[in-house]
């Protein structure tokens, strides 16, 4: 056979095998004996997913839903990464800063009349009212008849009725404190003395039945890094027995200025009390409103309303000083 006729059957050999290096080369099987048993593909960039479980629990209205991992099957996930590709980025070319400079045409005659007729005036800033509810207790009077209460038989207690999401009727909101001071001073004819008489109530140690409701109402609504007090002093009552007996139950009102939140109200105060000998116990109740004492009704997700009334109770106990 010639060179030639060798050439020409060399060509033809190679144009025949050309479909199967092709083949071969994007990926498929090889249509030879051995490769007969097909193999399963590795999937590529694929994820299964069993399932995803996630409960979400609150029971306090006034707390933020979080989300946390429950008892079912977790996620799973399985993924193969592409071989990363090299890309040639052409550098920026550098875009020339234009600076541009202003000018300002000298003022007129006339401007300058009309900005001297015309002067701005500030107005003040605006000052924050200082609080005025009492600090401190006065002292016991010299003359009459003082009564000193006793905190760890004494308390304060606020009711507001909410309505919550998820219930049907609506239910008091219940805060208390234990922290309450202060002495009823009766003058020597039997009548209250309204300089010396005060009751004091710290508002930092009010509970509620949520701890998430407590530091709502005080940062929000009452304030109390700014009026960490509230007070009752008594001016007047009503229908109570003059001179105080030496032992007996009374019911009567008694009106005094009433401060919560920097605020002060006339309230009248609905009273019953005894008296056994050296000690007072009784109880004392009022209906005041939000918007009396310049406070915010409190609004939270799971709170559907709130009534603009709150209902005040204290439960006092004291001894002659």
């Amino acid at each position: 056979m010639d060179l030639t006729t060798r050439r020409r059957h060399s060509a033809f050999a190679f144009l025949l095998a050309l479909p199967l290096m092709t083949l071969v080369a994007c990926g498929g099987s090889d249509p030879s004996p051995s490769a007969a048993a097909p193999t399963a593909a590795k999937p590529v960039g694929g994820a299964t997913v069993a399932s995803i479980a996630t409960v979400v629990t609150t029971r306090d209205p006034y707390a933020v839903p979080t989300a946390s991992p429950g008892a079912g099957p977790r996620m799973t996930v399985t993924a193969t990464a592409a071989p990363p590709t090299s890309t040639t980025v052409p550098m920026p070319t550098q875009v020339p800063v234009l600076t541009q400079v202003a000018t300002v045409a000298p003022a007129t005659p006339a401007a300058v009349a009309t900005t001297q007729a015309t002067p701005t005036v500030e107005a003040p800033a605006p000052t924050a009212a200082p609080s005025v509810v009492p600090t401190s207790v006065p002292a016991p009077a010299t003359d009459g008849l003082s009564f000193k209460i006793q905190s760890e038989k004494s308390s304060a207690t606020f009711r507001v009725n909410e309505q919550l999401a998820g219930r049907d009727l609506p239910n008091d909101a219940v805060g208390t404190t234990k922290a309450v001071s202060g002495q009823l001073v009766f003058a020597p004819d039997g009548t209250l003395s309204p300089d010396k008489s005060l009751i004091l109530v710290d508002l930092n140690t009010l509970k509620t039945d949520s701890g998430s409701r407590d530091n709502y109402f005080k940062r929000n609504t009452l304030e109390v890094e700014k009026f960490p007090n509230a007070s009752f002093a008594p001016s007047k009552a009503e229908g109570m027995p003059s001179p105080l007996p030496a032992s007996g139950e009374a019911s009567f009102t008694m009106t005094g200025i009433t401060t919560i939140h920097g605020v002060q109200k006339e309230v009248t105060w609905k009273v019953t009390a005894k008296r056994d000998g050296a000690t007072i116990t009784g109880k004392a109740t009022a209906t005041v409103t939000f918007g009396d004492f310049g406070m915010t009704i409190p609004r939270a997700a799971a709170v559907l309303s709130v009534k603009d009334e709150i209902r005040l109770e204290i439960d006092l106990s004291a001894t002659a000083s």
